[in-house]
């Protein structure tokens, strides 16, 4: 039995389900197809952080801007779903950066987030310890700020079941297997596409098709559309769950390489500890099914809250191993936790010279708004019937799946017109080489204003000493 759409999806996770919600809210006729249970791929070993990107300041900060707008658009659209949660960066006397570049780097952060949260702060030892008593007593300070925390399984659930309240299909446990084209003057255009669900065969017919598969997108541009896949570095990303609380608020750790660690208190009896960033060998790359943590990286995770704080963790009370593979441009010369996370949408017909097949890739959880609606507005495109964005009037809760509001509330829309998408032609490399510079160059003033502040504090220490002298004598 065939059924017919405007517009067939490929890919139930973070972005996937999101260009499900936009393109049904925008009318148009759409369908689903997970492969497994929506949002139990890459999502489930995701951290769940809405945040506007601090590890990215410094190397790109119009992907931070971006981020900025988005989580604003996440909170009015999902905040239900968010929490907001304190975080802590400690400062050792072993530590890469002082405090007082944190200071200005923040300072720069919070230029990005005036909306969302309060500004950061710069805590004294004494203030630190009093807040995470665990840590070791070598800690100098520290420096605290605020981000979104969500669970990225229910928050797709939610995004997918308010599409299916407006219209949409969700079909899961089917996998893509093959289409089936019809070529007119050097141009192919898809007709149909063959599914398994169930062990029952079925055909999908639709004007567009879109493939939002993550980590499995290049497999199924080779496999199920029989096109060259795209060149990505998918990194692995393993987390370990702990039956343990040991911080009152999220710590962000260090390891040697300098790669941050998060310490993510899930309960009163559970603590979240990751994620290691490594890249992958080529098997794994082309089943990205078969990840799963190894014991070194295990390893390391619990070496690293060993280092810092003052409690015995062993390898049996962990209760849970996330593992789970990044969806990420090639970048052939950044290490892993380098790599930014731009996106890339691709057009086939300018590429493969297929008219009708889309392909989406890259990002991260907090630019999943932004991925969807570029992806839709070019979908509706090719379509022929240009249709506006509708997602700011959308409100998805728990007790609701989804209701509108005003217009009026996002007076910075107009900020939401740029595109962010790279093409599959762009040289990535010299691109975020072009960003880092800028970056860098943009975040001066506020490292001077850091080192100025350090000159203060110092100088009025001396003051202070050389009174007491004074008085002692």
């Amino acid at each position: 039995m065939k059924k017919y759409y405007d517009i067939a999806i490929i890919g139930g996770g973070t972005v996937g389900s999101m260009i499900f919600l936009d393109a049904v809210s925008r009318g148009f006729s759409c369908v689903l197809i997970e492969k497994n249970k929506v949002g139990l791929g890459t999502n489930k070993a995701s951290l769940g952080l809405i945040q506007t990107g601090l590890n990215y300041l410094y190397k790109d900060r119009d992907f931070v801007w971006m981020n900025a707008i988005d989580s604003e658009f996440i909170n009015h659209i999902l905040g239900d779903f968010l929490k907001r949660k304190r975080f802590l960066i400690p400062i050792f006397s072993g530590s890469k950066y002082p405090l007082w570049l944190w200071d200005g780097y923040l300072a720069a952060y919070d230029q990005f987030r005036k909306s969302n949260h309060p500004d950061h702060r710069l805590l004294s030892k004494k203030e630190t310890l009093f807040k995470e008593p665990f840590l070791k007593k070598e800690v100098n300070g520290g420096a605290m700020f605020c981000e979104w925390t969500t669970d990225p399984v229910l928050l797709t659930k939610a995004v997918v079941k308010t599409g299916q309240m407006l219209g949409g299909e969700l079909l899961e446990g089917a996998e893509a297997r093959e289409a089936f084209s019809e070529t007119r003057n050097n141009i192919s255009n898809i007709r149909y596409l063959r599914i398994k669900q169930n062990e029952i065969f079925r055909w999908i017919e639709a004007s567009l098709f879109i493939n939002a598969a993550g980590p499995w997108t290049p497999k199924v541009l080779s496999e199920t559309f029989s096109v060259a896949p795209i060149e990505t570095r998918l990194t692995k990303g393993v987390s370990i769950v702990v039956r343990k609380r040991f911080t009152n608020s999220a710590v962000v750790l260090f390891d040697e390489s300098h790669k941050y660690i998060a310490v993510l208190p899930l309960s009163r009896r559970k603590t979240l500890i990751g994620p290691t960033n490594t890249d992958i060998d080529e098997n794994l790359k082309n089943d990205p099914q078969k990840v799963q943590a190894e014991k070194r990286e295990i390893s390391e995770l619990i070496n690293i809250v060993r280092r810092y704080f003052k409690i015995k963790i062993a390898e049996n009370l962990i209760c849970e191993i996330r593992a789970g593979l990044r969806p990420q441009l090639a970048h052939k010369k950044a290490a892993p936790d380098r790599i930014s996370h731009d996106f890339m949408i691709i057009d086939h017909e300018k590429r493969d010279k297929i008219s009708n097949l889309i392909t989406v890739f890259g990002g991260k959880l907090s630019n999943q708004v932004r991925m969807a609606k570029e992806t839709v507005d070019l979908a509706s495109l090719k379509l022929g019937c240009k249709r506006l964005w509708q997602m700011p009037f959308l409100k998805i809760t728990k007790e609701k799946a989804s209701k509108t509001y005003s217009k009026e509330s996002f007076k910075f829309l107009n900020l939401y017109q740029k595109k962010y998408a790279l093409s599959y032609n762009d040289d990535i490399n010299k691109i975020a080489w072009r960003k880092k510079i800028k970056a860098v160059w943009r975040l001066l003033p506020f490292l001077i204003y850091g080192l100025w502040q350090n000159f203060i504090k110092k100088l009025k220490g001396a003051i202070k000493c050389r009174k007491t002298r004074l008085k002692t004598n």
